[in-house]
């Protein structure tokens, strides 16, 4: 990992604020172009349950760089590294919370921890790392990456190498996973994908299929394959009705072998969104049947690791959200999400600020209650401010 700490200590020593955007060689030409962006942000926020007399707070200086280098007009390499520092009151109460973050799922360990005290989190990770070769027809890709096979915008079940959890908004990027991808385009329209993620034993093991094409004014896929240790089938649609558009997703996941424990599990997502005047209203519904309709703590609000198969912790979740730009300097969105279940609630408002080229401000809050006694209680509460530096 001694290249992780040499990139990262030429970026925290002042690149990004140099709005170094590439270098290598000037012009046009796409040969042995190098090109590096990123951002430095600071997020501050404080978190409690019912009243401000136990919130406690969070810092976290957030850097990351992409790095691409074009070796020809085919063949091409990535590479993105992100790197927080964590210092707050919660490193304090959280024992374990350096070595719990630093936990590299992937079938390689791309991940470094530099320093975990209780007071300060300085931790480094590598979430994209590979190599591409793309034509006319081909795009095969191979080392860590992002394979979306998600339509919607908030539960993906077709998201079987790259599950992520919305309310984790400051990982825009979201999660990669190291694995083998082809895909075959027939047409403009169509396509044929296989990715391949070994995992670290059989039973971590995710390879798929999955076929695009549209009809009718849709565009339509479907996937087959091994998700861990289940088998798994789906598909998903995207199109509108009109001026609406309307979306799906479902998964169904089957124990390769059958245990005591084991049993099938159904992931079903719909989504309908519309622009009213400048307003633009989304609602979405998922179906969990695995889901055990009750949450303990507030990582139902940040940090909760996700699957496919697994999306929310509630068997029935909505959502609806509405968001506006006021100007092209303010805008704003309010998200909620129910469950029927014990009428558990998420507010979720965001507001974003352009204070200068390249720099933002967003203030975040997710509170969550629910209704167990005859009346809505607090579970959690989180306000963030962050400011973001692109370059």
């Amino acid at each position: 990992m001694r290249w992780i700490s040499i990139i990262v200590s030429i970026v925290f020593a002042g690149i990004p604020l140099m709005r170094l955007s590439a270098f290598a060689q000037a012009g046009d030409e796409p040969n042995g172009t190098v090109k590096l962006s990123g951002y430095v942000k600071l997020l501050n926020g404080i978190q409690f349950r019912t009243s401000l007399d136990s919130a406690i707070s969070s810092s976290l200086l957030h850097n990351r760089f992409n790095l691409s280098f074009a070796m020809d007009k085919r063949f091409a390499a990535y590479l993105g590294i992100r790197t927080r520092i964590f210092y707050g009151e919660d490193i304090k109460i959280s024992p374990g919370f350096g070595k719990m973050i630093a936990a590299d799922p992937g079938f390689l360990n791309l991940s470094a921890l530099w320093l975990d005290t209780r007071s300060v989190v300085i931790h480094s990770i590598a979430d994209r790392a590979y190599v591409k070769y793309a034509d006319d027809s081909w795009d095969i890709r191979l080392g860590r990456q992002r394979i979306n096979w998600g339509i919607s915008s908030i539960w993906n079940p077709n998201d079987l190498f790259n599950a992520y959890n919305f309310l984790d908004f400051d990982y825009e990027e979201r999660p990669g996973s190291d694995a083998l991808r082809l895909q075959y385009s027939t047409s403009s329209s169509a396509s044929i994908e296989t990715a391949l993620n070994p995992g670290r034993t059989w039973n971590d093991a995710i390879g798929a299929g999955l076929l695009r094409w549209n009809a009718w004014g849709y565009d339509f896929q479907a996937l087959a394959g091994i998700f861990r240790t289940d088998l798994v089938v789906g598909g998903g649609f995207a199109g509108s009705l009109g001026e609406v558009g309307l979306k799906g997703e479902i998964s169904y996941f089957h124990p390769r072998s059958k245990q005591l424990d084991t049993i099938d599990a159904f992931e079903v997502s719909a989504t309908i969104d519309h622009m009213i005047g400048e307003y633009y209203i989304s609602l979405s519904g998922l179906f969990n049947s695995t889901a055990s309709d009750e949450v303990q703590d507030q990582n139902i609000l940040l940090g909760r690791t996700l699957s496919p198969k697994n999306l929310m912790p509630f068997r029935y979740t909505t959502y609806a959200s509405i968001s506006h730009s006021f100007s092209p300097l303010f805008s704003a969105s309010i998200a909620t999400i129910y469950s029927p279940k014990f009428k558990s609630f998420i507010f979720f408002p965001v507001f974003t600020y352009s204070l200068a080229e390249e720099i933002d401000a967003d203030l975040v809050a997710q509170s969550y209650f629910n209704d167990v006694t005859g009346s809505y209680q607090s579970r959690a509460n989180a306000f963030y401010l962050r400011i973001r530096v692109s370059f």
